[in-house]
């Protein structure tokens, strides 16, 4: 990561904030030699040296339950890649302890295969999240979750790459196979997207954090400074002609530009040249991001069904999926909730 003067002799008050800053970026095993290099005494870097071991069990345990769901979902025959941090730590990260993540997050091919796949990981011993299934989310995805004796774990399982349908559009399931690599330390099945492919994922991922201003979370912006500084100028071709393609070329250019801002990322001149090009006649808008912004470029981009069906699903979820996202108490809360949620969906539609 960029470096500035190092601070010497971090004592437990200079170090804790920096510590606390690191964790909530997601780059404190990043950063964790420096720290360990500039403890002022003993007792701060044996605190530190403890952090590690920390993260480092933690690590273990995201291995065993990756391996654990894809073993299950490979005796199910589900064909599935593995997405976002679970898949960059084992290829793109020198150790997978320096990439944490809080979930789970694959890909299968569309919502048929996710109802198998969800099958497979049922015998697994996974279920759906407040029982919010496949039949009452409006999103592309559900959150499965798995008890144990380490503690539980979750799987974020999507039939689309992205969880919205203008960014998610045109990625098809057998074409981002047919490019995919193995991730033979994950598991000897594992398979995640390749390099471009992942590194278009990233940039686009960011644009659907952008409504809730976390977007340049660090750890996201190094995924993309990895990805971007050790792609060929092969890749580099393959990125230019999706962003042609897929009219991608202004949200892409707006994430590598943030990398190129705070992590100092070197990208060929002729790749920044062309993204400026195409990015003057595409429609994208970052300045002001909302979620109603969001949400009616999702609903506009829609097929007829589909529409009505995400509508009636954002309008009126389940019982289940409003008490796991608001957790209201008794009838008259659940009521309350229900009338919260349709005043903001009134305000996002009128274009707040």
């Amino acid at each position: 990561m960029r470096t500035g003067q190092a601070t010497s002799g971090l004592d437990g008050v200079g170090c804790e904030p920096l510590i606390a800053a690191a964790e909530d970026e997601g780059v404190v095993m990043l950063v964790l030699p420096k720290l360990l290099q500039n403890a002022a005494d003993a007792e701060m870097h044996a605190t530190l040296q403890h952090l590690g071991r920390r993260h480092a069990m933690q690590e273990l345990q995201r291995q065993a339950e990756a391996r654990h769901a894809i073993a299950a979902l490979d005796a199910g025959g589900v064909q599935v890649l593995v997405l976002k941090g679970a898949a960059l730590a084992y290829w793109l990260y020198p150790d997978p302890v320096q990439r944490p993540r809080c979930d789970l997050d694959m890909l299968v091919a569309g919502r048929a295969a996710a109802g198998r796949a969800i099958d497979a990981l049922g015998s697994a011993g996974y279920a759906a999240v407040a029982d919010i299934g496949m039949e009452n989310t409006p999103d592309f995805e559900i959150a499965l979750k798995r008890g144990s004796a380490t503690g539980s774990h979750v799987i974020d399982l999507h039939w689309h790459l992205l969880n919205h349908s203008v960014l998610a559009r045109g990625f098809d399931f057998e074409a981002l196979w047919a490019l995919s690599i193995p991730i033979p330390e994950l598991h000897p099945q594992a398979r995640g997207l390749g390099r471009v492919h992942a590194l278009v994922h990233a940039l686009l991922h960011r644009v659907t954090n952008m409504p809730s201003g976390h977007q340049d979370r660090l750890i996201w912006l190094y995924d993309i400074h990895l990805l971007a500084e050790s792609s060929s100028e092969e890749d580099w071709a393959f990125f230019l002609q999706l962003c042609r393609d897929k009219h991608i070329a202004a949200p892409c250019r707006d994430g590598l530009e943030a990398c190129v801002s705070v992590l100092a990322t070197k990208l060929p001149s002729e790749v920044e040249d062309e993204l400026r090009r195409l990015s003057v006649a595409e429609p994208w808008k970052f300045g002001r991001l909302g979620q109603g912004a969001m949400d009616r470029a999702h609903l506009s981009a829609l097929p007829l069904r589909q529409k009505v069906s995400w509508l009636r699903r954002k309008l009126f979820p389940s019982p289940e999926f409003m008490r796991h996202r608001y957790g209201p108490q008794g009838g008259f809360g659940l009521l309350h909730a229900y009338i919260a949620r349709w005043w903001v969906g009134l305000k996002r539609a009128a274009g707040g």
